[in-house]
């Protein structure tokens, strides 16, 4: 069987069990109210850290990505995959954070 489709179907199969895990992790209990407050100043520093570091990442991305639209082999294209690369990384990121 072609390498492709092994890599599709893991990617399924990877995907389905991070849906599993994400269900799992949001049916629990969100603990008492002193737990819940302490969750709450903590997602609030993780979303200002988050937001600080995409204002950063923005900023290196759109330099990274007109350099290497400009000087690497095929144009246009690499730079795209960079971009769509950095954009998934941080989708990933703030998935993890959120959850």
């Amino acid at each position: 069987m072609d390498i492709r489709i092994w890599a599709l179907i893991a990617s399924v199969i990877a995907l389905a069990f991070v849906g599993y895990l994400t269900l799992t992790i949001l049916r629990q209990s969100e603990g008492n109210q002193k737990m819940q407050d302490i969750a709450l100043a903590i997602r609030q520093g993780a979303m200002a850290f988050l937001r600080r570091e995409f204002i950063t990442l923005a900023i290196f991305t759109a330099v990274m990505v007109i350099v290497l639209g400009l000087f690497i082999e095929p144009k246009g294209w690499v730079a795209l995959a960079y971009f769509l690369g950095t954009l998934t990384s941080s989708l990933a990121g703030l998935i993890g954070m959120s959850i």
